[in-house]
């Protein structure tokens, strides 16, 4: 390992005032469990998870995602025709999609 890489490293075992000295607001983002002033672990994984949840929980926010298909280019637009023996209706029909309930799932 180089210098610069060396320098950079901080090593503190067991005694994290050598880090609180070293580097300035760190006790306050740490967390209880580490010696910090922080939330608790368990604290913190909880909102992450409601944040996550309702970002993402209350739709299906993958329904609103869609293709310009009038901006593929004819060339792109049947791949697999060079494959005699590849049926085509295999990846659906071109234009037809067909949206599932939860429980045909």
């Amino acid at each position: 390992m180089n210098e610069k890489l060396k320098s950079r490293i901080l090593r503190v075992g067991t005694n994290m005032e050598t880090a609180y000295e070293a580097i300035s607001g760190l006790k306050d983002v740490l967390p209880k469990e580490l010696g910090g002033n922080s939330k608790a672990v368990a604290e913190l994984t909880e909102e992450n998870e409601q944040r996550f949840l309702q970002q993402y929980g209350s739709s299906d926010f993958t329904t609103q995602i869609l293709a310009d298909e009038s901006k593929r280019p004819a060339s792109a637009q049947n791949l697999l025709k060079e494959y005699k023996e590849y049926n085509p209706k295999v990846m659906g029909a071109s234009g037809t999609f067909v949206r599932l309930q939860d429980d045909d799932i």
